[in-house]
């Protein structure tokens, strides 16, 4: 029946009596709740505060986009237009090309054209850096961190000798050199040169000059590698698709 007692006392059944494990304490609903007092000063609104400064503000709502009274009382907003995406400059963008560096040599496994301009480095901010001239001039450099050294995580049961981080120097590793779209063509392949850099802490942090890196900085950049000119029928057929296919 739905009034009998269950076989199990702390199990409540539908229809069946309230479980009461301390009857001496007040049925639940029935208790006032004791009040509670905030603690610390109280602070009130300044009056006449000052407007919000910076230049990082959101625009004011314009006019035309604040509420209307409709029928029957009810606020309505006017349709908003849909922003369209603005469309980069014709030929503003830049080649993203995909190196392997091997015991010392360069090599191109693989490109990509990419909208939108291409953010120049101002300074060398870590120990390694790569250099992309045509010709005498220098169209591209960037730094980064150590490519070649590969970092585990410590052994999270404190292996005896597995404390910290494992360090290991790969011998094959990927770089991603980025080029303006209009410093490079595919005439202009066989006078690009690749170099890359070790930066030592002299050289970090300083303005870069208009001089290739080696000029600018002497003993404080070693040369690891470098890709003297690039003949494009000398690659893979997929590269030489992917590097025409960027360069048109």
């Amino acid at each position: 029946m739905a009034n009998e007692t269950p076989p199990n006392k702390g199990e409540q059944v539908k229809g069946g009596p309230p479980i009461v494990e301390n009857a001496q304490l007040p049925r639940m609903g029935t208790q006032a709740m004791p009040p509670k007092l905030i603690n610390g000063a109280v602070r009130h609104m300044t009056v006449g505060a000052q407007p919000v400064q910076g230049s990082n503000l959101m625009a004011p709502v314009p006019k035309d986009q604040t509420q209307q009274q409709g029928a029957g009382g009810k606020p309505t907003y006017p349709a908003q237009e849909r922003k369209t995406m603005e469309q980069p400059a014709p030929g503003q963008g830049y080649i993203r090309l995909h190196v392997r560096v091997t015991n010392g040599q360069l090599s191109v496994i693989g490109a990509q054209a990419v909208a939108g301009p291409l953010v120049q480095n101002q300074s060398l901010h870590h120990d390694y850096a790569y250099e992309v001239t045509v010709g005498a001039n220098r169209v591209a450099v960037e730094s980064f961190p150590n490519p070649a050294e590969w970092r585990s995580y410590p052994n999270p049961h404190g292996v005896q000798g597995q404390e910290g981080h494992h360090i290991t120097h790969a011998a094959s590793y990927d770089l991603t050199v980025r080029i303006p779209r209009q410093a490079l063509s595919l005439a202009q392949l066989p006078q690009m040169q690749i170099a890359l850099y070790q930066v030592s802490e002299n050289a970090q942090h300083k303005p870069l000059g208009t001089q290739v890196l080696n000029t600018q900085f002497s003993q404080q950049v070693k040369e690891v590698a470098r890709l003297n000119g690039l003949r494009i029928e000398q690659l893979a057929a997929p590269v030489q698709e992917s590097l025409r296919k960027a360069l048109q």
